[in-house]
């Protein structure tokens, strides 16, 4: 449980919850380089399945939902990995960027409020566009806002569900 920090708690209207947490760690190894002798050191951001969690009032969990992915990176801070959200009264939408890459696509999932995960539909997409997801914010009821890379420049783009 230590590697999965929750990231959003939502209050449902009858008392009870709904737990986001996403299993982060980072992992350091270095090795000796012997052709430029010397020591090199590395760190590497672990991001993986998302788990939401929903439960009553009581404490009794409800049902429980995993958003399987698996984000690797190394020395980044993690800065392209995680994911954002979007809550409205019907669904959680999470994105996130598939792989760490030039070629990374970015990746829709929706939770209804009874744990029912279902891939919605992928955006047209270009090459070369890479989420800053730690740095999305939700502006509406269906709008989140999230800076990313596009080419080597910054862009702000709007998703509408």
């Amino acid at each position: 449980l230590i590697s999965y920090p929750i990231e959003r708690i939502v209050v449902r209207q009858d008392g009870g919850a709904v737990i986001v947490a996403e299993a982060a760690y980072t992992t350091e190894y270095s090795y000796y380089d012997s052709f430029s002798q010397s020591f090199t050191r590395r760190l590497e951001y672990n991001f993986n399945n998302i788990i939401i969690l929903s439960v009553s009032n009581e404490g009794i969990a409800d049902w429980s939902s995993v958003i399987e992915k698996e984000q690797v990176s190394l020395d980044d801070g993690g800065i392209f990995s995680s994911f954002c959200s979007l809550l409205n009264s019907e669904q959680l939408v999470v994105l996130y960027n598939d792989n760490i890459s030039k070629r990374s696509k970015m990746i829709p999932v929706s939770v209804n409020n009874l744990g029912t995960t279902t891939p919605l539909k992928s955006f047209q997409q270009t090459d070369g566009i890479q989420l800053l997801p730690k740095s999305g914010k939700q502006v509406s009821e269906n709008e989140m806002l999230v800076p990313a890379l596009i080419k080597r420049k910054l862009f702000l783009i709007k998703f509408t569900f």
